[in-house]
Order: C-alpha cells, then structure tokens, then sequence
C-alpha cells in the first residue's frame, strides 16, 4: 500500500514539473513580441524625422529661389526709374504771308532720352543728347520746314537690368541713322556686345545677324534672298540693286561690334545698314526673326507723329 502511495507521489510530482515546464515558452513570447513593436516604432520615427528634415531643407531653397527672383525684378524696376523722356519743340519756317509780309512757323517735337542713373556712361549719353539738340537748335534758325526731320527712340528694360536704347534721327526720303546705347543699370556701367550676345545666347553675332537680315529682305518680299544671295528667276541677270542687298551682308555692316542690344524679353536686336531699294546704307532696326522694331506697332518707340 505505501509502495502504492509513493508511486502516486513520485506521479504527481512529475506532472506538476511537466506542466511548469509547458507554460515557460508561453512566457517568453510575449516579451520577444513586444520588442519587435519598439523597434517598428523606432523605424518610422526615424524615417518621419528624415521626411521632414528633407522638406525643410528643400523648402527654403525654394523659397530662397523665388525671393532672389521677386527681389530683383524689384531691384530692377521700370524704365521709368531710369529714363525719362525729354520734348524739345523747335519753331521752323513754314511758308512766307506775302498780305502780312511775314513768315508763319510750325512746331516740330523732338524726343530725346534723358538718363536718371548716376554713371559717367549714363553721364556721355546725356551730354550726346544735349549736344543733339544745340545742332538742331543752330540748324532749324534759318530752316524750312520740311516734315522729315525728328528724334525718336527705342527703350527697352531687361528682368536683369541691361536697357537698351536705340535713338533714331529721321531724314528725308524715310532715311534714318541710328546709336544704340547699352546700360546696366544696377551699375550703370556699359554692357558690351559679348554679354549681350551671352544673355541672348547667341554664340556668333555675324552669322546671327546674317540669318536676321535674310529675314528682313524675305518678310519685305522686295527680294527673294537665300543663302545671302538674291535669287532671280531662270535667265535673269541680277541689277545693281540685287547686288546692293547682297553687300547688306557684308562685314562692314555686320560684325562682332555691330550695333546690337536687348529687348524686354532678352532677345537680340540687330541695327546695320542696308539697301532698302532706295538708299545703300540706310539704317534699319530688325530682331532675330527679321521683324521690323522701328515701328508705330512697337509700344518701346517714344515718337510724336501723327
């Protein structure tokens, strides 16, 4: 009976060691489960926090971007910051009152730009354009008036401070001579033509003006031109004035220091002489694609004609 007894002891004994051994792995799951957690937290916190020093440091170059762009238009300004338009109106003989034995007079209107930047180059421009108007101030005493003669000019203002301004002088016959003058304002130092042609992006100024003039001539539809050469049908010869177009190409009118600037947009303009059918070397103002620049369509002309 004790063997019996002690048998059941030894039994249950082994059974309770049994069932504590089974419960220990349900033990130590729970722990490795709640481990994984942290670190899957540790994780995205640490990739939000990446996320967002990213944005901050794309955000204020961005910003940084866009100031530098609105501060400098604002820097730059108008053309009227920089230019203002001078009227000078000369009395001119106009015919003789035989009854009233005395000369009637008409008014002719001259514009000239007057700089508003402090520079010794916006300083010549000036003094030139003073210049101008004694000349015509000693000619237009003893003048008739012929309705050909006036002063007029192109202003125009890039996003980053060069103005371009070409004065024009009218003659008769629709001739006109041209200067250009070209200013940075922010400096008012001179802006040459190699960084004009680097704003327009424009690697050859000659060629460039080539292709410019052929366009001009093919717009006008006075000449055909191609490859700089007026094209004339089969058996025809070309006259002397083909050939007057065909020394509009020339490097004495287009080179690397010919007249050039920049319109509002930062394109290149060109100014050259050139046979207009009626005058060899008769000045005209044309950009890239051979548009005519020097008319009442161009709202930059500051002119007084009716």
């Amino acid at each position: 009976m004790k063997k019996l007894i002690s048998t059941a002891l030894i039994c249950t004994m082994l059974f309770s060691f049994a069932a504590c051994n089974s419960r220990k792995p349900e033990q130590t799951a729970p722990e490795s489960s709640e481990a994984a957690v942290q670190v899957t937290e540790t994780t995205e916190a640490e990739e939000t926090t990446t996320v967002s020093e990213t944005a901050e440091t794309t955000t204020p170059s961005e910003t940084t971007e866009a100031v530098t762009m609105e501060t400098m238009a604002a820097t730059v300004g108008n053309k009227k910051d920089y230019l203002k338009d001078k009227v000078v109106k000369f009395k001119v003989k106009e015919d003789y009152n035989k009854k009233k034995k005395k000369w009637n007079y008409t008014t002719l209107e001259f514009h000239f730009p007057v700089l508003l930047i402090k520079s010794s180059y916006a300083d010549s421009i000036n003094k030139a354009m003073e210049k101008m108007i004694k000349k015509y101030k000693k000619e237009f005493k003893d003048m008739y008036d012929t309705g050909d003669y006036g002063t007029e000019y192109i202003a125009y203002l890039t996003k980053d401070g060069i103005m371009s301004i070409v004065f024009i002088e009218t003659f008769a016959n629709d001739q006109i001579e041209c200067k250009v003058y070209n200013i940075d304002v922010t400096t008012g130092e001179k802006v040459d033509n190699a960084r004009i042609a680097k704003t327009a992006g424009v690697s050859n100024i000659r060629k460039a003006a080539m292709d410019a003039l052929q366009a001009r001539y093919n717009k006008q539809k006075f000449y055909k031109v191609k490859n700089y050469k007026v094209v004339k049908k089969k058996g025809q010869k070309k006259d002397e004035d083909d050939k007057a177009v065909e020394k509009s190409f020339n490097t004495k009118h287009l080179n690397d220091k010919m007249k050039i600037g920049l319109t509002n947009e930062g394109k290149i303009f060109f100014v050259s002489g050139y046979f207009d059918g009626c005058c060899e070397d008769n000045d005209t103002v044309y950009d890239a694609n051979g548009n005519d620049l020097y008319t009442e369509k161009n709202k930059n002309l500051v002119w007084s004609r009716d």
